[in-house]
């Protein structure tokens, strides 16, 4: 996938490289905010729209950093090949930094905050998208190095999502089977539901990367 990265266009392996590491820190900051909103019995505090504000200046640092490879990508000679690669990969990841930075931002606009029995719950959920997004950016520092792992960690993030799918229909069956009202049920299945979106978005992301990868062995 990245046979491209030559000498002459290291400046293009910084920023993608650049773009991870920022896209890490959307992932640190929204994991921090969604261990608040599992903590504590109201919709919104301080600390949380601290954790929006931060994360959505990293999500537009993304954007940003994006913007210049995409840029870049036509000033370059690279064959028309590796910048659809390169670009079709940007928007996957993209995509899973907007629904984490999403996520937390929903929280805050729409108050929303689940019961304390399904709190626990949900900790555990966030931390698993966490834990599969952090994947997802190893394996693509690990395709920009051309690192053998890649692939690994690609059955990584799978296995990240498998975990997130069990998670997200263990609560809502647990919300489901609760004495809430039927409006307060949808209310926090679609905060579940949101959130482990995040996990699919991620395995997309993976299977991309690791296609991209068998075309380069091949």
């Amino acid at each position: 996938m990245f046979m491209f990265l030559y000498r002459r266009n290291r400046d293009l392996q910084r920023e993608l490289s650049l773009y991870v590491a920022e896209a890490r820190r959307v992932f640190e900051i929204v994991a921090a905010g969604l261990g608040q909103a599992a903590a504590v019995d109201r919709s919104v505090s301080a600390d949380l729209g601290e954790a929006v504000r931060l994360s959505h200046a990293a999500e537009s640092e993304c954007d940003r950093i994006r913007r210049q490879i995409e840029r870049d990508l036509f000033e370059k000679s690279l064959l028309p090949e590796a910048r659809e690669d390169i670009m079709a990969l940007l928007e996957c990841l993209d995509l899973v930094v907007n629904q984490a930075e999403d996520v937390l931002r929903q929280i805050v606009l729409q108050r929303l905050v689940l019961p304390a029995a399904f709190r626990p719950a949900y900790a555990d959920l966030a931390r698993h998208c966490h834990t599969t997004a952090m994947a997802l950016l190893d394996q693509a520092d690990a395709a920009l190095a051309n690192d053998p792992r890649c692939r690994v960690l690609g059955d990584a993030v799978k296995a990240g999502e498998s975990q997130i799918d069990h998670d997200e229909q263990s609560l809502i069956g647990a919300i489901f089977a609760s004495d809430l009202t039927l409006a307060e049920k949808l209310h926090c299945r679609d905060l579940v539901s949101m959130t482990a979106a995040i996990g699919d978005l991620a395995e997309d992301a993976a299977n991309l990367l690791t296609v991209f990868m068998l075309k380069r062995e091949a």
